[in-house]
């Protein structure tokens, strides 16, 4: 995997981006679960893309802060959240999972799975089963439902297409956790919890 070293001074710089794209993805979740309380029959599309994007670029801006302040090989390329969380140490996978386990849902939520296709007749139901096969009380599972949501969203309008069904994945409150827990465990690390972890 293709990584590149940065100084040092580049990662309260990295935080503070990962911290704002947060802030504002959270204020989108906002307005769709006001939304989706008005009209639970449409979907906020457009604010659910751009919720999806800036909390995956979130989640990447975190995990990368992280190579930053303790990876000997520097920052790995790419945005697939996957790859980047499995260069870490065993220790920091178990802190963050730990972490995810603590954070708060806010309960009632909306989580959505939205499938379009371009046709020019009705066209048959999809097979799958929204969000089939993830547990979100589990970090890594969660974490794999997401792991490429930065680039699928940014470029969702490319994927739609009458051959198939092309799904949108909106599952905010699992990724906010995602995002917090790293953040948590990335201050821990910072404060000196796990010495000679290093990624």
């Amino acid at each position: 995997m293709k990584s590149k070293k940065l100084s040092i001074q580049t990662l309260p710089i990295a935080i503070e981006q990962a911290d704002e794209l947060l802030y504002h993805a959270i204020q989108i979740d906002k307005e769709i679960q006001q939304y989706a309380k008005r009209d639970a029959n449409n979907s906020p599309l457009g604010k659910m893309i751009a919720a999806n994007v800036l909390i995956g670029l979130s989640i990447e801006l975190y995990l990368k802060s992280f190579m930053i302040a303790g990876r000997k090989d520097g920052v790995v390329f790419g945005h697939n959240l996957n790859d980047l969380y499995n260069v870490f140490h065993p220790v920091l996978k178990d802190a963050i999972k730990e972490e995810y386990k603590k954070c708060e849902r806010h309960k009632g939520s909306i989580m959505l799975e939205v499938g379009m296709k371009s046709s020019p007749n009705i066209p048959n139901r999809p097979t799958k089963e929204p969000f089939e096969g993830v547990d979100f009380n589990d970090f890594e599972s969660s974490l794999n439902s997401i792991s490429n949501t930065f680039v699928e969203s940014r470029y969702y309008f490319e994927t739609i297409n009458s051959n198939d069904w092309s799904f949108i994945k909106y599952s905010f409150e699992s990724a906010r956790c995602i995002s917090i827990s790293i953040k948590k465990v990335l201050e821990d690390f910072r404060n000196g919890r796990f010495k000679d972890k290093i990624i």
